[in-house]
């Protein structure tokens, strides 16, 4: 628990490590300052994605999130008055529950000492406990949470399939990405010819993959039951770093092919290696 504690401080302190400890200060009769722990700030998290952790983590009491499933603890919302970032699990016999915000974090956990399986109706009074601790610590507290990063940006998406949010959905909700990787288009609006490229070229690539895949398999092994094992990992080698990573780069990028030349590259290489394999079978070499 302590060592849990630990991890999530970093998370809850922005990115900043923090060692756990019991005493903070001791005083003599007079008020001198026998002892002051002293914390060495050393950032060892990105502030930027810590943020975006925390707030990912107060999904799991967002009744936004409420559609084929529930969050998992949405049972706490009618008690919650300040902003969390909480997360729960479970085993057969375990129940923990452990959340923070600026002011505090705080773990619970629910068992057996002697790792007795917990029955279906022991489970539940460790959120009920970690929410009542957390409400009355803050009670007279500000209620502060994170300033958003200047790298981080929030976008409003439909919580339910993930897609960027559109005027006519029922549900929106504010997620968060590092700036640049923020999604920019919602994929339902994509034009009807993009679409049946993208079918076209799944087609040619299973197609393709059905084909050349089993002769290339059934060849290999085939010479490595033989003992040529050396020349069947030498192709697989390089057929996968001059087609699927150089070829992936030079049709994709440097041709501005994009996903046409990925799926060019994809089918020479399965291509190339069966055609390697098989010349070299035919020949004989490996006898």
């Amino acid at each position: 628990m302590i060592e849990m504690v630990t991890a999530y401080s970093i998370i809850a302190n922005s990115g900043n490590k923090v060692e756990g400890h019991f005493i903070d200060k001791v005083e003599d009769k007079d008020g001198n300052v026998l002892y002051q722990y002293k914390n060495d700030k050393e950032n060892i998290l990105d502030a930027n994605l810590t943020y975006i952790i925390s707030e990912m983590l107060t999904y799991t009491y967002d009744k936004s999130f409420i559609d084929y499933n529930y969050p998992t603890l949405i049972s706490l919302l009618p008690k919650i008055t300040n902003k969390y970032a909480i997360k729960s699990g479970t085993t057969d016999t375990d129940m923990w529950i452990i959340g923070y915000n600026k002011n505090a974090v705080l773990s619970i956990w629910n068992g057996y000492d002697d790792n007795k399986v917990i029955g279906s109706g022991e489970g539940g009074y460790h959120k009920d406990i970690w929410i009542d601790t957390m409400e009355t610590y803050l009670k007279d507290k500000d209620n502060t949470w994170y300033e958003m990063p200047d790298d981080v940006v929030g976008v409003m998406v439909n919580p339910i399939n993930g897609q960027l949010a559109k005027e006519s959905d029922k549900l929106s909700k504010i997620f968060y990405f590092l700036k640049g990787t923020e999604p920019t288009f919602n994929s339902t609006d994509l034009p009807n010819e993009t679409i049946q490229l993208v079918i076209i070229l799944c087609l040619i690539h299973n197609v393709f993959n059905a084909i050349l895949c089993p002769i290339s398999s059934a060849l290999s092994n085939g010479l490595r039951a033989c003992g040529d094992v050396k020349y069947t990992m030498y192709t697989s080698i390089f057929c996968t770093v001059v087609c699927r990573v150089i070829l992936s780069y030079l049709f994709g990028i440097t041709l501005n092919l994009g996903v046409i030349g990925i799926t060019l590259a994809m089918v020479g290489d399965w291509a190339i290696k069966a055609v390697f394999i098989m010349v070299r079978y035919v020949k004989g070499t490996w006898k």
